[in-house]
């Protein structure tokens, strides 16, 4: 029940194109560090090479468990490691995807919709008590960790896409990116912990072993002890000074 594509035409960009991280064959090069050496006459390709243009961390490397793709939900009890939500079950009605899915602690109903230049879902909850529940936007932002790309909050910029942003309780944020010439205004009708980090890929090019942006990754997370009934989270594409809705 997540957003794997989501074509904004005005802007002729889809902020879906992201890059999911697989155990890549040259890999191994890395984890073991080989020196490899040119055997042979001619001259030698830059494959056949261990050289970084990056500094690479095994993080960099890890292999993501589900797609890149938005709107990814997941609970966790308190302090433990979240889980998934990956079987939601339900069909397209009422202008949207409508689903559920029924957990240990009660059921969740998620719905989306696109409503012109907005992608919204909206989630009902029942039954759960404890824990926190949390969402997994990914988006990916031509102007990567370039410097046309920032996140702006009550009319200020704060840092760029290549940054991690941690805000305690935000209700409206916008990635503008000049690349695009456009933005994105992300919204929650109840303020969220908002943690946001870029995505990369590890490549390998004529210069070495390198890292790739590929999108930000933003995730909300509310406790769901409140107690949390119902919340919504939307999504408004603009070009380059259109007023929001």
């Amino acid at each position: 029940a997540a957003v794997h594509e989501l074509d904004a035409y005005v802007l002729n960009h889809n902020f879906g194109d992201t890059l999911r991280r697989q155990d890549e064959h040259y890999y191994r090069k890395i984890h073991l560090q080989e020196s490899t050496q040119h055997a042979g006459e001619g001259i030698a390709s830059p494959h056949d090479r261990v050289a970084f243009k990056h500094e690479i961390h095994p993080q960099d490397m890890a292999v993501d468990a589900y797609a890149r793709a938005s709107f990814c939900d997941s609970l966790s009890s308190d302090g433990g490691a979240p889980m998934a939500l990956v079987h939601y079950e339900g069909a397209f009605q009422n202008k949207g995807l409508h689903c559920h899915i029924d957990t240990l602690g009660g059921r969740i109903e998620k719905h989306i919709a696109l409503d012109g230049n907005r992608l919204t879902a909206a989630y009902r909850f029942e039954g759960h008590q404890h824990g926190f529940f949390s969402t997994e936007i990914n988006l990916a932002m031509p102007s990567c960790d370039g410097p046309a790309g920032r996140y702006v909050a009550d009319g200020a910029v704060v840092c760029g896409f290549g940054e991690e942003l941690i805000r305690e309780e935000l209700a409206e944020i916008a990635l503008e990116d000049d690349v695009m010439g456009g933005r994105v205004v992300l919204r929650c009708d109840r303020p969220a912990h908002f943690r946001a980090v870029p995505h990369f890929t590890v490549s390998q090019s004529e210069a070495g072993f390198e890292k790739i942006m590929q999108a930000v990754t933003i995730t909300l997370q509310w406790p769901m002890g409140t107690p949390l009934k119902k919340l919504g989270v939307s999504l408004e594409v603009l070009k380059t000074g259109e007023p929001m809705a």
